[in-house]
């Protein structure tokens, strides 16, 4: 079995200079191993497992249907969150907050069930997932675990 760690006889094998000349500079070798092994861990979000594809064509698509849905002329798709049936759209309608609209179902055939607008601070995140249990029932968990960590720490990355 594998270690994200490398071990001080790989030091010893391909760094035989550093062995005899500086055998102290093994330090800052294992050092970085450790640093890059913890980031790009730490990197992961609840968001990873999310479907956030947005082509052009689905952004104007989306568009159309959801200017009718809130009644406005002009809007702007912004993001897509999807998992399994269920959608989260971020849209900018020009005359309001943007605005987090919730499909249980394909968008271009079903009415979004709620909206979320505004912002949320950082140590929020438990209230949120649970105005979703509340306002949108049977949300997939690992769907409604990114929205809540998106919009409370998320959105500035």
């Amino acid at each position: 079995m594998g270690s994200a760690f490398l071990p001080i006889s790989f030091f010893n094998k391909w760094l035989p200079s550093l062995n005899t000349a500086w055998p102290h500079c093994k330090l800052p070798f294992i050092f970085l191993s450790i640093l890059i092994f913890l980031s790009t861990n730490a990197i992961a979000t609840p968001c990873d497992k999310i479907d956030h594809r947005l082509n052009e064509q689905r952004k104007v698509e989306l568009g159309t249907v959801i200017s009718q849905q809130l009644q406005v002329t002009n809007i702007d798709v912004l993001q897509s969150f999807k998992l399994d049936a269920w959608s989260i759209i971020l849209v900018d309608t020009h005359e309001s907050d943007e605005a987090f609209l919730f499909y249980s179902g394909d968008p271009k055939t079903n009415h979004y069930i709620t909206l979320w607008s505004g912002s949320a601070k950082i140590d929020e995140e438990q209230n949120i997932n649970n105005w979703l249990i509340t306002n949108a029932h049977d949300i997939p968990v690992d769907l409604a675990n990114c929205f809540a960590w998106y919009v409370t720490k998320g959105r500035n990355m």
